[in-house]
């Protein structure tokens, strides 16, 4: 039976065109993501619905495989599902990336993002077992 386990890398956006840097560490008993989903945690102002807030990239491995790369628009309230990744995990990895806002608005209010990983302690499965 296998384990699966989410971690969150919570990032929160202060400044209009703000560039973060991140680092996760993924505990060393998973052996395998299997899927990630980014969110707006904060409340935004309804102007900007449907609007791209920002851009994601993530690299796992020592920075060997960039297996991530989104953008997070502000859109109603539902459900995202997460979406299909297969990494295969070094023991104790940190996964590194960079959030940029690409808002760019006068009327800037400062908000939160989370990246959400799915990950398994199972190596390598197929979809049909």
């Amino acid at each position: 039976m296998s384990v699966t386990r989410y971690s969150i890398v919570s990032l929160l956006v202060q400044k209009p065109g703000e560039i973060i840097s991140f680092q996760h560490k993924i505990p060393a008993y998973l052996k395998r993501c299997t899927g990630f989903k980014i969110s707006l945690v904060s409340f935004l102002d309804p102007q900007y619905l449907n609007c791209e807030l920002g851009r994601l990239s993530a690299s796992f491995n020592s920075l060997k495989e960039e297996a991530i790369t989104t953008s997070l628009k502000h859109e109603e309230l539902g459900s995202q599902d997460f979406q299909e990744l297969d990494v295969q995990l070094h023991p104790g990895q940190i996964i590194s990336g960079v959030y940029v806002d690409t808002m760019l608005c006068e009327d800037f209010k400062s908000y939160r993002v989370n990246l959400y990983l799915r990950c398994t302690d199972k190596e390598g499965q197929t979809q049909n077992q």
